[in-house]
């Protein structure tokens, strides 16, 4: 959420192609939640939860203050469990050609549903949207290895909808 009016941020990816989106609250509620703009420039979504209340919202962090080892959380839906939160630090910014962008790198591990939740720091500040993961090189495994769109790309996209 970067509103109280409930806009949020999303990845691209994770609501491409899905019809009929409904937002699962905290509270268990249940609300509509409508695509207002996908970016063709980076992985990320924005909508708005049509809940009937004024929303809690969460700050945006310039990413770029980050420093190596800094602690760093990932939320989501992690293996279809609501409101995961795991943990790690940040390594470095990263530019992933085969995705088209810089990202930020970070340690915390990452499961199917981690797309698309923020990646906060100990402040609970955003500094990014969890968008990737490598899941091996060479055939080898990978793991502890996630990428999140840097919170500089969500306020060039955005920036007109984040609630100061």
């Amino acid at each position: 959420m970067i509103s109280s009016d409930g806009y949020a941020l999303t990845c691209k990816h994770v609501i491409e192609g899905m019809p009929n989106l409904i937002a699962i609250m905290n509270d268990q509620q249940e609300a509509q939640l409508n695509v207002l703009s996908t970016s063709s420039k980076y992985d990320l979504a924005l909508v708005q939860i049509m809940a009937p209340k004024k929303m809690p919202y969460l700050t945006i962090r310039d990413a770029k203050t980050l420093a190596p080892g800094d602690r760093l959380f990932a939320v989501g839906a992690s293996a279809g469990l609501q409101s995961t939160v795991t943990d790690g630090v940040f390594t470095a910014f990263r530019t992933i050609d085969a995705a088209k962008g810089d990202f930020i790198q970070f340690s915390a591990p990452l499961n199917p549903g981690n797309s698309g939740g923020p990646l906060v720091d100990e402040n609970g500040m955003v500094v990014g949207v969890v968008s990737l993961k490598f899941l091996s090189q060479q055939g080898m495994p990978v793991s502890g290895v996630g990428f999140a769109v840097p919170s500089a790309q969500i306020k060039e996209e955005y920036g007109t909808y984040i609630e100061k």
